[in-house]
């Protein structure tokens, strides 16, 4: 039963960042979308 709990915990751990990274490049591409000219200055 532990080992399982823990590979939960490694899971959930692993969705958190997932999440951030795709919300940072949602901001990314919705600044695009809104003005395009300042493409190189958003560039990650």
């Amino acid at each position: 039963m532990e080992g399982t709990l823990n590979l939960v915990g490694f899971g959930l751990s692993a969705i958190g960042p997932a999440i951030a990274t795709g919300m940072i490049f949602a901001a990314y591409i919705n600044g695009v979308a809104r003005q395009p000219e300042a493409r190189s200055v958003l560039q990650p």
